[in-house]
């Protein structure tokens, strides 16, 4: 059975072809990493971090899920990492 999810129907509406070799012919995609994609990541492990230590009864501090975050970010950054934008920096 076929999966319909809200991204793969907004796929289909831009453009039917991108969806057809996304999710049919499975074409491979050279991946690339953006800042964009690192930032969202980092804000995603955050709000992890966030929400387990919720779960677990305790009341997180707003600072030690920033230094998780920081300390992601300087662990996980690269110089591969594509910035589109001229006059931005990923340090």
């Amino acid at each position: 059975m076929s999966v319909y999810s809200h991204s793969r129907l907004g796929v289909y509406e831009t453009c039917p072809r991108q969806y057809r070799f996304q999710y049919v012919d499975k074409v491979p995609v050279p991946e690339v990493r953006t800042v964009e994609i690192f930032v969202g990541s980092r804000v995603h492990s955050a709000l992890e971090d966030l929400y387990t230590e919720v779960k677990r009864g305790a009341a997180p501090v707003l600072e030690a899920i920033l230094d998780g975050y920081r300390r992601r970010w300087s662990e996980e950054w690269t110089e591969d990492i594509l910035i589109r934008r001229e006059g931005t920096s990923g340090a």
